[in-house]
């Protein structure tokens, strides 16, 4: 369920991880979770790291297909 999902990456935070990103693919949807802020991405769209490994992006299409 989602409010696992939302447990766990809430879990991965206080243990010391930087950005969670939880991938959905039957909605074509990615939230990058971290400590500071919650951001959604839809298909089209280009997501980009925040913190981790910054420079990386990833159209959604392309991931998606």
């Amino acid at each position: 369920a989602a409010e696992d999902l939302f447990a766990k990456a809430s879990e991965y935070l206080e243990s010391g991880c930087q950005e969670v990103w939880l991938v959905f693919p039957e909605n074509k949807r990615v939230l990058i979770i971290t400590e500071n802020q919650t951001l959604a991405f839809k298909a089209g769209d280009i997501v980009n790291t925040q913190i981790i490994l910054l420079g990386f992006s990833i159209s959604l299409n392309e991931l998606f297909s």
